[in-house]
């Protein structure tokens, strides 16, 4: 007999209005063998993946249609107020539970196409092939001759510079951007808060954080969401993977350094509301600064997309306008850590 068994928990309200169920399913139905990963029971897998209420039921609508298919659960009502209300959220997480239980117990159902498309999850990253290539990707960033960079903007201790790529080997017409700032903290103290996401709303309400999956040496995956007061929010998944030394002297004490790109993930689905942007490529370090090493520089290199409907120059000119942020970051660790 063949098992589908399907739970759904973790109801996540994000971009607004969009809440998304994570669904986890059991199953050795052939038509899932090449889903999931083994749970090493035999032919047994696990499919772990977020779907939203209209995603599901647009395919519950299609699933209706088959003939000789058991009957299935009533969809909940629309509800035009209050549809990420508590009540409403569980009244959905129940349906979705029931009407999987019901999918689970006819083949033309749990076989069909629109819900094998449904749970189709991503297939995971070649973790360690990416990592390597963002280690390589990150020394080539630094071998950068000092003249390609541009200073845009400067105030206090903070400096935001751009480099022109068009017609280079990255070929693309987005400037890359890069910002540093010395903050008078020594590094190890700096990178103990600087990493320690919860902090990050102490200087910027702007950024959410969600863990999506720890890669066995350290590495992690993240969906990151950017409110935007004027266009639509934008969020990206990424991969990201922390260094000891700095980029050209792996062997550099009290220094670290983070690279980053986006990547697919089968627990991020794109949000409603919410445009997907695209980081190439993202590398912040920390370093010891200043005549007695007691201060820090902090830098970034960011390559990023946002998509939409921004146009290129608006986004390049825009290149600047983190100085603000950057600045507050180093007045919030100047505070902390004084207190050390």
């Amino acid at each position: 007999m063949v098992r589908f068994e399907c739970e759904v928990s973790d109801p996540q309200t994000l971009g607004g209005s969009s809440t998304s169920y994570l669904f986890t399913i059991h199953t050795d139905c052939p038509a899932y063998a090449e889903l999931g990963v083994s749970t090493g029971a035999g032919d047994l897998r696990r499919i772990d993946v977020r779907r939203r209420y209209s995603e599901f039921e647009k395919v519950f609508k299609k699933l209706l249609e088959i003939e000789g298919a058991p009957a299935l659960p009533t969809l909940p009502p629309k509800r035009l107020f209050g549809s990420n209300s508590a009540s409403v959220v569980e009244e959905r997480r129940a349906f979705f539970e029931t009407a999987m239980g019901v999918i689970g117990t006819c083949d033309a159902l749990r076989q069909s196409q629109y819900l094998t498309n449904l749970l189709n999850d991503v297939p995971p990253p070649d973790y360690p092939k990416l990592k390597e290539s963002l280690h390589e990707k990150c020394k080539e960033v630094f071998s950068v001759p000092e003249d390609e960079w541009k200073l845009k903007s400067e105030k206090k201790t903070a400096k935001v510079w751009f480099r022109k790529l068009a017609g280079s080997a990255e070929g693309s017409d987005l400037w890359m951007v890069r910002s540093e700032i010395v903050v008078p903290v020594p590094s190890d103290d700096f990178a103990e808060v600087y990493y320690d996401l919860a902090q990050w709303e102490k200087w910027t309400k702007d950024i959410t954080f969600r863990p999506l999956e720890d890669v066995a040496d350290g590495s992690q995956c993240m969906h990151v969401t950017y409110k935007c007061p004027v266009i639509d929010d934008r969020d990206s998944v990424y991969y990201s993977v922390q260094f000891n030394g700095m980029p050209l002297h792996e062997g550099a004490e009290h220094c670290q350094y983070t690279v980053a790109q986006s990547v697919q993930h089968s627990l991020a689905p794109k949000v409603k509301g919410v445009v997907r942007a695209n980081v190439f490529l993202s590398v912040t370090t920390v370093e010891p600064a200043g005549p007695d090493g007691k201060s820090t520089r902090f830098r970034t290199y960011t390559h990023a997309d946002p998509k939409g409907s921004v146009p290129t120059a608006v986004v390049n000119q825009m290149a600047g306008q983190g100085i603000s942020e950057l600045i507050a970051m180093g007045d919030y660790m100047c505070k902390t850590l004084a207190r050390k």
